[in-house]
């Protein structure tokens, strides 16, 4: 049995569950994201959640970057869906 459960705020399960929604319908996701030097707001379109690294994360294009990025679940709070549709991009192998 994998348990998702987490001490954080979320749960990492219902993360997860919306990701793959907004993965499924190619909807943007929005999220507040902390990291050492702060907090930060990101705009994402979702790809894949992966488990790296002893560690959930979601890889997306990162619309404030113009890049592909990995975000971490722990880190990752109040996420939502948004409306807009995002056209899919080519992902990198070496991501």
């Amino acid at each position: 049995m994998i348990d998702l459960s987490s001490h954080y705020r979320d749960s990492l399960s219902e993360k997860i569950s919306l990701i793959k929604e907004a993965i499924t319908s190619r909807r943007l996701i929005f999220f507040d994201y902390y990291y050492r030097k702060g907090q930060v707001k990101r705009k994402v379109e979702p790809y894949f959640v992966v488990f790296k690294w002893t560690a959930w994360y979601v890889l997306g294009w990162c619309t404030e970057r113009a890049d592909f990025r990995l975000f971490k679940l722990n880190r990752l709070w109040d996420l939502s869906i948004t409306d807009e549709v995002f056209m899919p991009r080519e992902v990198p192998l070496e991501t």
